[in-house]
């Protein structure tokens, strides 16, 4: 017989196993490999999904391993995908959210959630109907470290009357809440309720707080219209009073277009920001903003500052 030809020989302990696998349980076929050298692939393949969800089939023992980077990085990015994949991408965005839903422990595996829905790019934009329902479908995460909201401008408060939840404003400061553990939060155009859903936004309850972006916060809720300046402050007052302390320095801010009550007597509120602590400063300084700009100025020129960004509109109409 010729060395082509020749059928390959078996270790006898292989063909024994081969011939009473089906007498085993499926535990038994589960890799005999020692825990720290698994761990140390599956490690090495975190980047690479494709390689994680085949390792995620092989066994039941490196299936929970594997989820935990597989879920890790939830990101929806509508401002990089062509128009013609948008409408796709977003139901299957949908979809993984739902199917986190429907599994409660895989949502404690995701660190970063990234929604960026607004683009000026032609055919890009997602719709209300759309991100209503995005954002109806979150699921319950609670050890998130970073989160980027980035709604549509066009969000407006007399649409949320036609969706089943009657506190969709709510929902993201829920989500904060759940998750005391972020170090960063950066929310556009955010939709909010109440005041209690406000201050939660502008990182009350996250208490290892590093980084805060917030912009165009200028629609306010008929609550809080309704509310008077000392009302807001006495509110402003017990809130702080019952704040957990801080176990991180927020060290980072950035301010976009804020309504003057949010600005003026809730984000300079004494006690809600250490601004002596404030090492990065980037703040939009307009017409509508520039009576309050130069006291935020005061308040973060101090020694411990190393950046400091100022972006000017309508500079010619300022005092």
């Amino acid at each position: 017989m010729s060395v082509a030809n020749r059928r390959p020989t078996w270790p006898a302990s292989f063909v024994r196993s081969r011939t009473n696998s089906s007498s085993c349980d499926s535990t038994s076929l589960e890799p005999r490999l020692p825990l720290e050298l698994y761990d140390l692939i599956i490690d090495h393949l975190q980047d690479s999904r494709p390689d994680l969800k085949v390792c995620s089939v092989v066994a039941r023992s490196w299936r929970t391993r594997c989820q935990t980077y597989l879920f890790r990085l939830i990101k929806l990015d509508a401002r990089i995908l062509p128009p013609a994949m948008l409408s796709l991408v977003k139901r299957r965005f949908v979809w993984r959210l739902e199917g986190i839903s429907g599994e409660s422990r895989i949502a404690q595996f995701t660190q970063e959630l990234h929604i960026e829905a607004a683009s000026f790019r032609v055919g890009n934009r997602i719709s209300a109907q759309s991100m209503y329902r995005i954002l109806l479908s979150l699921p319950l995460f609670t050890d998130l470290r970073t989160l980027t909201l980035n709604v549509p401008w066009n969000l407006h408060w007399g649409e949320t009357a036609k969706w089943p939840s009657k506190e969709l404003g709510s929902c993201i400061g829920r989500l904060i809440k759940r998750n005391p553990n972020l170090k960063a939060i950066s929310l556009r155009n955010p939709l909010f309720s109440s005041l209690d859903d406000l201050v939660a936004i502008m990182g009350v309850y996250s208490l290892h707080l590093e980084q805060l972006m917030i912009g165009n916060l200028e629609a306010l809720s008929d609550e809080i219209r309704e509310l008077s300046q000392d009302e807001v402050r006495l509110w402003m007052g017990e809130k702080l009073a019952h704040r957990q302390p801080r176990q991180a320095v927020l060290t980072g801010i950035c301010i976009g277009y804020l309504h003057s009550r949010i600005r003026d007597e809730i984000l300079m509120y004494p006690g809600l920001i250490d601004w002596e602590a404030i090492k990065y400063l980037n703040m939009h300084w307009s017409r509508d903003t520039s009576s309050s700009c130069p006291t935020l100025l005061h308040r973060c020129l101090h020694d411990k500052l190393e950046a400091l960004v100022l972006t000017f509109v309508c500079c010619t109409d300022m005092p």
